[in-house]
């Protein structure tokens, strides 16, 4: 049986001219393809980052992120990039990479950013409500919204982004009951109350005090 199905395998035609020419392209497009790569290691990084990441479990993140942090520590800085601490480039183009390599242990922001000073935390808290005035002059919250952006600020939120959001959570959720309680006066919200008891007061000349 096999020596039959052999020699019927041997006699079959050969494919059509068609078909052998686009194998011959797509071995010319996969040729081409590794030898872009090898001359653009960032460019192959970048790649096996984009298309492996999302299906390739917490090893292949990891050493997604490695590959792609080797790779840009190994291009030359451009004269016109801008130049982080002690002359090095960051080596993440986009927030995404970032963030990934930060969750992995792989991205520093300890070594790549200076702290501010409490002139520069100043100057930026400045315009910063400035920015708040001129965008919204009627919030009645854009005060805590400053102090919120003053303690990440003075936290040093870009180095150290844990510890700075867990000392100033405390306004950001001041906040968010503010803009709420100020939505509820705008448009005159309240919750549902039950009927009030028979004996609900002290005595009967006690207002009947309504909270929303």
């Amino acid at each position: 049986m096999r020596n039959m199905l052999l020699q019927e395998v041997q006699w079959l035609p050969a494919p059509p001219a068609a078909c052998q020419q686009q194998q011959q392209r797509g071995r010319d497009e996969l040729q081409q393809q590794q030898q872009q790569a090898a001359s653009d290691p960032l460019a192959a990084a970048s790649d096996f980052l984009g298309l492996k990441v999302l299906g390739g479990g917490v090893a292949t993140a990891a050493a997604a992120a490695a590959a792609a942090a080797v790779a840009a520590e190994e291009q030359p800085v451009p004269a016109s990039a801008t130049v982080d601490v002690e002359g090095s480039l960051p080596p993440y183009s986009s927030a995404w990479e970032r963030h990934l390599a930060y969750n992995y242990g792989l991205y520093d922001p300890r070594r790549l950013h200076k702290a501010l000073t409490p002139q520069q935390v100043a100057a930026d808290v400045s315009l910063f409500k400035q920015t708040l005035e001129t965008a919204e002059p009627q919030d009645a919250c854009k005060y805590l919204q400053l102090e919120e952006f003053k303690c990440l600020r003075e936290h040093q939120a870009h180095r150290d982004p844990e510890t700075a959001s867990t000392k100033c959570v405390k306004w950001f959720q001041e906040w968010r009951q503010c803009k709420w309680d100020q939505d509820k006066l705008q448009k005159g919200y309240a919750f549902a109350e039950d009927r009030l008891p028979a004996k609900h007061k002290p005595y009967i000349a006690t207002p009947d005090t309504q909270y929303a």
